[in-house]
């Protein structure tokens, strides 16, 4: 198969060496994989990784239920195909959309835990750390993406001709090296040296268990990691650009659950600034967004405030109806 770029290669081959070594990581990154339409590969890069990572547990419409309880001392690598029908619409929300938003998004950190009420009513913790690969038509949410290697695909050309794969032989040829890659990525040792990062911040994490492969496999590879993480970290940035009462629109549906109707601005306002990677908490000179600021920037939609009630506490706040039309209007892709 053909991907993107030399970077792309790298990333993909690092990526499911990683996943043998899921005990060595304090961060369990998540590869997306995106693409504009149809017929772009992007399965089929998926089925390869399956073919060759650890324990690849795969789905396209589990239960979020079946997700939490597929994970154990020993994590699984989860492929999640056609993500982008879970995370399309904010009008019409999936059931469970926003449960698998937010183990996906605990799941990065090792030792954070979500909690889930039982049948009995009761809250329970549930472990989800696990490398997870998503496959998307169209970008995740945010808070997804600031967690993940991103691949892009697109359609290969008519003139490039490509020799038949078949799962069925790739799965028959693939049981000994998936058996060797174990084995060989748990030489390494549990107190490895901290890598030396080309990237900072929310990026190093993501980044840092393919870099720790790539400096113990040695060779040419430590120069590839590192090239290849700053180059898809910088598309990853490049591709997610825009103006900041667009990307406030945006950042507050991510951050604002489907099945809420009405918000008082001070918990919107939490949301937003307790989320680090969206860059709220030190928008304004430095701290916090704040009301003004807040208002502000949604004038341009004609998005005001107003008194809203929740129970028995009337104080300011909004209506996701009226974030509906600026949404549909100036947001591309999912929630």
């Amino acid at each position: 198969m053909i991907l993107p770029s030399e970077s792309a290669y790298a990333a993909a081959a690092l990526y499911i060496a990683a996943t043998h070594g899921q005990k060595l990581w304090q961060c369990a990154p998540r590869m997306a994989i995106i693409s504009p339409k149809e017929e772009t590969g992007k399965t089929r890069l998926m089925e390869i990784i399956e073919a060759l990572c650890y324990k690849p547990f795969k789905t396209g419409n589990s239960t979020p239920a079946a997700l939490f309880r597929s994970i154990t001392p020993d994590p699984p690598t989860i492929l999640h195909d056609e993500v982008d029908s879970i995370f399309s619409s904010t009008r019409h929300p999936t059931p469970g959309a926003e449960e698998l938003r937010g183990f996906y998004n605990a799941g990065f950190s090792r030792g954070e835990q979500f909690w889930r009420c039982l049948p009995s009513g009761d809250p329970a913790p549930f472990n989800t750390f696990a490398m997870a690969v998503l496959c998307s038509i169209h970008d995740l949410p945010r808070t997804l993406m600031s967690r993940s290697v991103v691949v892009r695909m697109r359609r290969k050309s008519e003139a490039t001709k490509l020799e038949s794969l078949r799962v069925s032989k790739l799965k028959e040829r693939s049981a000994k090296l998936r058996g060797e890659l174990t084995k060989w990525v748990r030489t390494i040792p549990a107190d490895f040296p901290e890598p030396e990062m080309p990237v900072f911040n929310r990026a190093a994490d993501v980044w840092e268990p393919l870099i720790a492969v790539a400096d113990h496999a040695g060779g040419e590879w430590p120069e590839r990691a590192r090239l290849a993480a700053k180059e898809l970290t910088e598309a990853k940035i490049e591709n997610s650009i825009m103006p900041d009462d667009l990307k406030l629109l945006s950042d507050i549906r991510d951050v604002w659950p489907a099945d809420e109707p009405r918000i008082h601005t001070r918990d919107l306002l939490v949301r937003l600034n307790q989320e680090s990677d969206l860059g709220w908490s030190t928008y304004e000179r430095g701290g916090e967004l704040g009301p003004m600021l807040l208002a502000k920037l949604l004038q341009p939609y004609e998005i005001k405030s107003t008194q809203v009630r929740i129970g028995s506490d009337n104080r300011q706040g909004f209506y996701r109806a009226t974030f509906d039309e600026a949404w549909s209007s100036y947001l591309v892709g999912p929630s």
